[in-house]
């Protein structure tokens, strides 16, 4: 395309130098300027630069091309074959997909591949081969752009929720299915609590998941919980020990009722037996733990490592933070971390947490706002890049009326 309009071009001065054809060049200029400002045009010359930007800065600079030796010319020069490059973009360039052909020569460098520096203001969110493994497909987030999701009160989240039965969006690219073990890793400061409220939120307001709250260090999330959303919240190390442990026991019942049933068990599921799925939601369970002596300790264990192997198949789910992960304060068993369908990381935080929680610590390396973060799961095998949703001052106050209309109810 940009050969095409430079050869038009000259040829366009050519014929304006002549006399006869000088109002015909004339036209033809600005017809094809006028083309140029077409917005597919416009798009196609920007993927074109794109394009070779990639094969400059991503590719030659990283040493993914064949190298073609001329042994016929008189001084050898040396060629190089690179694989095909895709360039992808959404209108208003939020979005930048791009689609490099696999080969047995660069398959494991083109997986090893960050196109963050090439674009400067974008930062790669994923990068996965296709489902027949014949490219690899990078997706790179404008960082300044506006693809979070914003709430200013219940109302609104609850009309947003209910366009969604089986996931709770992250994003508008992202999102994690409602029935799953999830945990979140935060240091203090960095949205954890912003998240947690707008998931417990979310489950709330469907109105058809049971939720158990426990916060040994009475957050404004668990006030929150018991005061605003009327969700049954206990903070005291006894009552916390004791939710865990009727959660474990309706575990067991469930478990009981699916062993009784007598029809065919061959995709039957909780729901169809009358149970509603049910949360166990833990914050700050390093906190927690360490309020514990050995014997209480010994017993949380037991019922919380329960609950996680068996609890997914009887629709029974933790939700945990941590301020620091490590599988000690998971009762040091490093099988409950593959339980967690979706781990989550917000913010900067050192590479022993990020190796600790994926295996790895090569995550892009730049300065996390509140609220970004990473997510891996079953869809995403390798950490991607989110945005919490924000949760507007007005939502807090819109909590505060209803923990108002709350006292109103209990004194009349």
């Amino acid at each position: 395309m940009l050969i095409a309009t430079i050869s038009i071009l000259i040829v366009a001065f050519i014929l304006i130098i002549l006399p006869p054809t000088r109002y015909v060049a004339l036209i033809s200029v600005l017809s094809l300027f006028s083309a140029l400002l077409s917005q597919k045009v416009r798009e196609t010359i920007k993927e074109c630069f794109m394009t070779l930007k990639i094969e400059t800065e991503g590719l030659l600079n990283n040493g993914i091309y064949l190298k073609e030796v001329q042994p016929s010319l008189e001084q050898k020069h040396i060629f190089v074959r690179l694989p095909k490059v895709t360039v992808k973009t959404d209108i208003e360039d939020n979005v930048r997909e791009i689609a490099i052909t696999i080969s047995p020569y660069n398959q494991e460098k083109l997986s090893k591949l960050d196109l963050s520096s090439v674009f400067q203001g974008f930062i790669q969110q994923q990068a996965q081969s296709n489902r027949d493994s014949s490219q690899m497909v990078y997706k790179l987030l404008n960082i300044d752009s506006d693809y979070f999701y914003k709430f200013s009160n219940l109302k609104q989240l609850f009309q947003f929720q209910k366009n969604y039965d089986s996931e709770i969006p992250l994003d508008k690219y992202n999102s994690i299915p409602v029935l799953s073990h999830k945990i979140i890793v935060a240091r203090s400061g960095n949205g954890k609590s912003f998240l947690l409220l707008y998931l417990i939120s979310f489950l709330a307001l469907s109105q058809k998941n049971i939720l158990l709250i426990a916060d040994y260090k009475q957050s404004d999330v668990f006030i929150a919980c018991r005061d605003n959303l009327g969700l049954s919240s206990v903070s005291s190390k006894e009552d916390i020990l004791q939710m865990v442990e009727d959660t474990y026991l309706e575990m067991l019942d469930r478990q009981k009722a699916f062993n009784d049933y007598e029809g065919n068990k061959l995709g039957l599921t909780m729901d169809k037996l009358g149970y509603e799925p049910l949360f166990l939601v833990i914050d700050e369970l390093a906190s927690f733990t360490a309020a514990l002596d050995k014997k209480e300790l010994e017993q949380f264990n037991f019922h919380f490592k329960q609950i996680m192997l068996l609890g997914r198949a009887l629709s029974v789910f933790c939700l945990i933070t941590m301020q620091q992960f490590n599988v000690k304060n998971l009762g040091g068993s490093s099988e409950l971390k593959e339980q967690f369908g979706d781990q989550i990381l917000l913010g900067n935080n050192d590479s022993q947490t990020i190796q600790n929680l994926y295996g790895s610590n090569e995550l892009p390396n730049f300065q996390m706002e509140k609220g970004n973060g990473f997510l891996q799961n079953d869809s995403n095998l390798q950490p991607v890049l989110f945005r919490s949703p924000f949760l507007e001052p007005s939502f807090f106050k819109h909590l505060e009326k209803l923990n108002l209309k709350l006292q109103t109810k209990k004194e009349s």
